[in-house]
């Protein structure tokens, strides 16, 4: 039931963001006199796929990160189209006013998400072995990408086997270094980057 829902998760997000690359196609496409009308069924579609996972608490990690990311998108598209649409009717329209399709949009995007959303608090993640503990060390990555979501600044793009090497290595060194059992690792944002603070567990 569970991969169900994750397939079904994964298809819609999806389709938002094909819909995101519809809508701004119809939109500059009007604003420049192509359409007669602007692309209202773009929109109905998009805010349906919002409302279905607004306030879903089973979301985790990553989808978080995607939904809250295409989320910020959409809004920081309408927000920059309305503005343009004003003008459109007020006459004050100019042949400079359409939006970049780049990684401007999406810091944008991150940053608004970042100031509307509150940094969720790390708890820990107590690490002896790497390999035994699966579940932990994938909690720890969700988190990771969690974190992520709220930065404006580039974070380092790791897939979940290269996240395991490296806290893998870590977790070794310190406890051979500090002559300890395990590893609290708790994940912190600092100065705009994600920090990870290691402390040994006798």
């Amino acid at each position: 039931m569970r991969s169900n829902v994750s397939e079904e998760f994964q298809n819609d997000m999806k389709e938002f963001e094909n819909r995101l690359k519809q809508l701004r196609a119809e939109f500059n496409q009007y604003l420049g006199g192509t359409l007669t009308s602007p692309p209202n069924f773009s929109v109905a579609m998009i805010r349906k796929l919002v409302r279905k996972y607004a306030g879903d608490r089973t979301l985790k990690g990553v989808q978080k990160f995607t939904y809250y990311n295409l989320v910020a998108k959409f809004n920081t598209m309408m927000e920059f189209y309305n503005r343009r649409l004003r003008d459109k009717e007020d006459g004050r329209q100019t042949a400079f006013g359409y939006i970049k399709d780049s990684q401007t949009l999406v810091q944008d995007a991150r940053e608004k998400a970042r100031k509307k959303m509150p940094l969720p608090t790390d708890k820990g993640h107590i690490i002896a072995n790497v390999t035994r503990q699966h579940a932990t060390l994938k909690n720890m990555y969700d988190k990771w990408n969690e974190y992520a979501s709220f930065l404006t600044t580039p974070t380092p793009n790791l897939d979940f086997d290269q996240f395991k090497k490296i806290i893998a290595h870590k977790t070794d060194q310190l406890i051979e270094q500090k002559n300890c059992k395990a590893i609290q690792y708790k994940l912190t944002v600092k100065d705009g980057k994600i920090k990870i603070q290691a402390k040994p567990i006798k």
